[in-house]
């Protein structure tokens, strides 16, 4: 990819910068999370849900695990699953299963969110968790290191996995956190188009 003419690269991980300046690029570039949408902050639902959106493929985004550390859980406390996505059918039997794409509103309906994908990066959802108030629970991942991260609950196997949705959902809510927006991000994407 070095020999390619870019005008400018934008990376959302800090992560994807390291990579590709290991690999020689001296290129122009920018750094910026794509961020969350406008989450409302309104109180969690009366009864306790876990959140969990995104679309199963080949196994990257660990499914299975999910729902091991959802009955570790489970043993502890009662609760209920809130599953949007694709290819998540064999996990249905978990709760609620909503096969399209999670959307702002979505957010209200959980307590807690949770990702237990295999990349380090982070996903958008759970950025747009943390800005309506929803602790989040995930396998280790690279966050950004510009900020610190409260509220976030982590395991590397469904037992601690499961401990950590029993923290999430027992925290009730957080503080709405949001530092990255993807408004911001695509100002950014503009104005470095524009100087092109």
């Amino acid at each position: 990819f070095l020999d390619k003419k870019y005008g400018a690269i934008s990376f959302v991980h800090e992560e994807q910068e390291k990579l590709w300046k290991e690999k020689g690029f001296t290129g122009a570039y920018f750094t910026l999370p794509i961020g969350a949408r406008d989450v409302a902050n309104i109180p969690p639902p009366a009864r306790p849900t876990l959140g969990y959106f995104c679309r199963e493929v080949g196994k990257k985004k660990r499914s299975r695990l999910f729902a091991d550390a959802v009955k570790v859980a489970r043993e502890q406390i009662d609760f209920d699953v809130l599953m949007i996505g694709q290819n998540l059918k064999h996990i249905a039997r978990l709760g609620k299963y909503e096969k399209r794409g999670a959307t702002p509103e979505d957010y209200p309906r959980i307590t807690a969110f949770m990702t237990t994908s295999v990349s380090q990066m982070v996903p958008l959802s759970a950025y747009e968790a943390l800005a309506g108030g929803r602790p989040v629970v995930s396998t280790p991942r690279i966050w950004p290191t510009k900020h610190h991260w409260d509220n976030i609950f982590t395991g590397g196997n469904a037992e601690e996995l499961g401990n950590a949705i029993v923290q999430a959902l027992s925290a009730g809510g957080c503080e709405p956190f949001s530092p990255y927006r993807r408004e911001d991000w695509a100002k950014e994407q503009v104005k470095m188009a524009a100087g092109l």
